[in-house]
């Protein structure tokens, strides 16, 4: 960034649940996740905010964890039974507590808006290519993942857009990605999952 380096970041929970049990029927049996928390938003200067969404890396969450956490991933999986695998899986990465670079294809889709007062102005933001969308000088150096038992982020995104309670229909997710109408493919959970402020 032409003014200096700005960082963001948000705090997401994950809740596990791993139903496994000796009186479980095996097609009951397994793990799931429930994410609640908000995008990352960094401020630009100027009016510019960068959002990078809960959705656009692979299997959302959890696979930014796998891809972030790659090789204990790949040490977990290779351990039979493979149906327990994933929990398994959940189990570990929970322990994991260093800080981890996201791989380019793991990456959050990132969009900005050309007036934030305006959910209409929304526009997807290549992360190769920043200054396309900010202007010369802008660049992202990376993104990183991190396990911690800090308290979940809250009110951030709410704030910076004000239009969240008017104008949260807006986004419906009804259509393909089309950068023309990138709004019909967003849904407000990409924004914000769970409770809200």
């Amino acid at each position: 960034m032409p003014s200096g380096a700005v960082t963001a970041s948000s705090v997401v929970r994950v809740d596990v649940s791993d139903t496994d049990g000796l009186f479980v029927p095996p097609q009951a049996k397994g793990a799931s996740s429930r994410m609640t928390g908000e995008a990352v938003v960094a401020d630009l200067g100027q009016g510019r905010y960068l959002f990078a969404l809960l959705k656009g890396s692979p299997d959302g969450g959890s696979g930014q964890a796998r891809e972030a956490y790659r090789d204990v991933y790949d040490k977990v999986m290779r351990k039979p039974p493979a149906d327990r695998a994933f929990a398994r899986w959940m189990r570990t990465v929970i322990h994991q507590t260093e800080e981890r670079v996201l791989p380019a294809h793991a990456l959050p889709m990132l969009v900005s808006f050309d007036d934030v007062s305006d959910p209409k102005s929304v526009r997807l933001v290549d992360p190769a290519d920043l200054a396309a969308s900010f202007g010369a000088g802008f660049a992202l150096q990376g993104m990183t993942l991190e396990i911690t038992r800090d308290p979940v982020t809250t009110g951030v995104v709410e704030g910076v857009l004000g239009w969240f309670d008017t104008h949260a229909g807006y986004f419906n997710g009804t259509n393909r990605l089309n950068q023309s109408r990138l709004e019909l493919n967003l849904t407000i959970s990409d924004f914000l999952k769970g409770g809200r402020k």
